[in-house]
């Protein structure tokens, strides 16, 4: 009989500082809030043979095939987040990963959907000031 292979989840959230920026410096633990973070898609692939490294190469343009190129998005970079299945975080460092918690991973999400509802009334605030000129 043969086995079945290690399929799983990949979800690929883009990290982004709260002003908007792209999150430019490594971050660790200890620096990892507040950031936005926001998913930009996900995939199915069978794990046999796949590491954090193969995930990050399979996520950033080289020659068109890779998931992000497929999704319309942008290279894996520092400040991203990668979830393996459900519940495994990698926060994307210059060298390397660095695991978080699900506690931590959920601080980031409360925190990005507080910045961007922040930014929408800012938004809202702006456009309703020109409107009344």
């Amino acid at each position: 009989m043969s086995e079945e292979p290690a399929v799983s989840k990949v979800t690929i959230y883009h990290g982004y500082e709260a002003d908007g920026r792209m999150v430019s410096v490594a971050r660790d633990i200890n620096s990892a809030l507040p950031f936005i973070a926001v998913k930009a898609y996900s995939y199915e692939t069978d794990m046999a043979g796949i590491d954090l490294d193969v995930i990050y190469r399979q996520n950033n343009a080289v020659d068109g095939s890779e998931y992000n190129v497929l999704n319309e998005a942008r290279s894996l970079s520092i400040g991203d987040v990668i979830e393996i299945g459900d519940g495994e975080f990698h926060l994307v460092g210059s060298l390397g990963f660095t695991q978080i918690s699900q506690q931590i991973f959920d601080a980031i999400l409360l925190i990005s959907k507080e910045a961007r509802k922040d930014r929408f009334e800012i938004f809202q605030a702006t456009a309703n000031q020109q409107g009344e000129k």
